[in-house]
């Protein structure tokens, strides 16, 4: 559990980057699949492909990190 600009988030949280430099990376459902020490680790769905990404504590803020509903 870790908290960003007064939310808490905890691993199988869905969220949103409101902040991405894409925009079609502000719409995408990011899952949190693991929280360790200082780093956030997402996992993402692009056409048949999961991708996993590294965000700091810091580029989760810079990016704007939200709780996001599955868009399935």
């Amino acid at each position: 559990m870790f908290e960003i600009n007064g939310q808490v988030f905890n691993e199988g949280d869905v969220v949103h980057f409101e902040r991405a430099t894409l925009p079609s990376n502000r719409q995408r459902d990011y899952e949190i699949t693991a929280l360790v020490g200082s780093e956030i680790i997402t996992t993402t769905t692009m056409g048949d492909n999961d991708y996993t990404h590294r965000f700091s504590r810091e580029e989760a803020e810079r990016f704007g990190m939200t709780h996001a509903t599955r868009t399935v």
